[in-house]
């Protein structure tokens, strides 16, 4: 947990108290570094919301590394990137310190490209605009105003209309966000019903969407429209009825098959095949997810009509 005394302790203009140099006991100064970027009050940290997210290109205008065949290479904290990077069975792979103990931010150097050569390099650029909003927002105003200028000779070609019926969930930060976009399924003249859930500590509560917490999670049956569902036309979709829109978990999954086994049935995603599991939903405020299928009770449902 957070230390409260490293927030009670910062000076004015600052967020929490600055940790000691390396063999220093008091605060550091500004131009000084942290002693240890890994304890303390000053640590390494995921903050959800205020996290922040480069693509290849940017990080290249920054950082000077090297790409070969899609793998990064050429900075110390980069060793073990290699073609094991493309394997499905990886999610993720982290830059590390060169013992590889622990994760740290790559030792690259900043990137000296710039044109016309010998004007300002693009890392400069980058932390400009980083510290500047109304110098990026100016630069890019005029730099699209150009773009647009200089137009298509050839014209543009028609694309697909892909705005019937198209939903785009807005990301949140209760639980995962999704944040994408999928085709809503047509719903006519489907019965309504409430969802329930298998596992004895959901025994009497209903799949409802909560709009306090904007998320799918359980709740004591009221029979409110929060709590009523009905099957798209396609029958891959599961609408509810007060949202008009349909289930969607985790990185925007949306479609679905129901597996019926006996008087159960598994809410089944088609494009790896795991399963809705409720398992997390015990736990009041909290979301099912998506996990392998091992036919536990916490990923059983059940339909309760609704007259």
């Amino acid at each position: 947990l957070f230390d409260r005394h490293c927030i009670e302790d910062a000076k004015k203009g600052q967020q929490c108290r600055p940790d000691p140099a390396e063999g220093s006991d008091d605060p550091r100064q500004e131009d000084e570094e942290d002693g240890n970027p890994w304890n303390g009050c000053e640590k390494w940290r995921l903050i959800i919301g205020k996290d922040e997210i480069a693509l290849n290109a940017e990080m290249g205008l920054y950082l000077d590394f090297q790409v070969t065949d899609g793998i990064i290479h050429g900075c110390p904290g980069l060793e073990h990137f290699n073609t094991s990077m493309a394997s499905d069975e990886r999610k993720s792979v982290w830059s590390q310190e060169p013992d590889g103990r622990r994760r740290e931010q790559p030792e690259c150097k900043k990137q000296m490209l710039a044109e016309p050569k010998h004007s300002t390099p693009t890392h400069l650029i980058m932390e400009e605009f980083a510290h500047n909003q109304t110098a990026w927002i100016d630069e890019f105003t005029v730099t699209f105003e150009k773009m647009m200028r200089n137009g298509y000779p050839n014209g543009l070609t028609d694309s697909l209309n892909l705005n019937t019926n198209l939903v785009c969930p807005l990301p949140h930060l209760h639980e995962t966000a999704s944040g994408v976009c999928y085709i809503q399924d047509n719903v006519t003249g489907s019965p309504t019903f409430m969802i329930g859930n298998r596992v004895k500590q959901l025994k009497d509560m209903v799949y409802q969407y909560n709009p306090d917490t904007e998320i799918f999670d359980f709740a004591n049956t009221t029979g409110e429209m929060n709590q009523l569902w009905q099957l798209s036309d396609s029958e891959r979709q599961i609408i509810n009825l007060r949202t008009g829109h349909a289930l969607v978990l985790e990185t925007g999954v949306a479609n679905f098959q129901l597996d019926k086994t006996g008087e159960s049935f598994f809410i089944v995603n088609p494009v790896d095949e795991n399963v809705v599991d409720c398992w997390e939903a015990i736990n009041p405020g909290k979301a099912c997810i998506l996990y392998k299928r091992h036919g536990g009770t916490n990923q059983k449902f059940f339909l309760i009509p609704v007259e």
